[in-house]
């Protein structure tokens, strides 16, 4: 698939390339980028290098992970964020001693918990010195629009809805998707979230084409 681009009414969306390998090393030594997202650690200049060379290129090119730079639309060499939409290719699991609470945090089972593969999800960071402007909601919005509505036929059929998970506690993630219609779901317990990490408890929530088109009539254009 060809990667897509495009702007808001103060960001541009495009795709990553070699130069800016530099920006997202430097955002990523950031201690609640760390703390928060699945980024490596420690995370090398090389991991960057690889990031915007390879991984970011070949998920466009293979039509299972589209990655975009958010940059200020008059200035595309400055990164701000990063922001991600991804089909899992495996499953996340739970161990044994996990349960699983609704909503409203009430306990609804126990044991093992899967989360299939093959689920649409969102992911995204912004650098530490452009937070709490609002970027990520937007950038978000225009992400959705376009997977919803103008993606390729073949994209849009495919994506029914949009996942959405973070550790419990990620306040700051979670005021990100409110405001676009996203449900919040199932805290999971004990949830493997990264390979090789221990297991956290997560927030999960969904979104689809018709929450996200309520959401944005309430609150507007």
């Amino acid at each position: 698939m060809q990667p897509a681009s495009f702007a808001t009414t103060r960001l541009l969306l495009r795709p990553f390339q070699p130069a800016d390998a530099a920006q997202v090393f430097q955002s990523c030594q950031d201690a609640q980028i760390q703390r928060w997202t699945t980024v490596l650690f420690p995370y090398t200049s090389i991991h960057a290098a690889s990031y915007c060379e390879q991984t970011c290129p070949q998920g466009w090119e293979q039509g299972t992970k589209f990655t975009w730079a958010i940059t200020p639309r008059e200035d595309e060499s400055t990164i701000l964020g990063s922001l991600v939409v991804f089909q899992r290719d495996f499953v996340l699991r739970s161990y044994s001693g996990s349960s699983v609470e609704d909503g409203k945090g009430t306990p609804v089972g126990g044991g093992q918990t899967d989360i299939d593969a093959g689920l649409w999800e969102v992911g995204y960071w912004v650098s530490p010195s452009h937070r709490g402007q609002g970027y990520l909601t937007e950038a978000l919005d225009a992400v959705i629009r376009w997977i919803f509505f103008e993606a390729p036929p073949q994209l849009a059929h495919q994506v029914k809805s949009l996942g959405w998970r973070a550790e419990v506690g990620n306040e700051a993630s979670r005021r990100v998707i409110l405001p676009l219609g996203f449900l919040l779901g199932k805290t999971i317990h004990n949830f493997v979230f990264v390979e090789g990490r221990k297991p956290i408890d997560i927030w999960s929530a969904t979104l689809s084409r018709d929450g996200f088109v309520s959401a944005r009539a309430r609150t507007g254009p």
